[in-house]
């Protein structure tokens, strides 16, 4: 979350030391990411989408995407917030 959405943070930083070009940082959620840059169908599965925020959850009421399926992990969940 911290890397797309605040373009900072442990991945962001690995990411950039491999040479990643990480200009699609800092801008938006992951899950906006996913689906803005068309990487993912309205018929697919999302899993561990543990962090969404208000602009996700209203991407998500739009028609094109009442058929994208979420998964909620809560061990997983519990895992990645500690």
């Amino acid at each position: 979350m911290k890397m797309f959405a605040l373009g900072r943070g442990e991945l962001f930083d690995f990411l950039q030391k491999m040479g990643r070009k990480m200009d699609d940082c800092g801008a938006m959620s992951p899950l906006r990411y996913l689906l803005s840059s068309n990487l993912i169908g309205k018929h697919c599965v999302i899993v561990h989408a543990n962090e969404l925020d208000q602009a996700d959850f209203a991407l998500l009421a739009q028609p094109e995407w009442r058929s994208l399926s979420i998964v909620h992990c809560p061990k997983s969940h519990r895992f990645s917030s500690s």
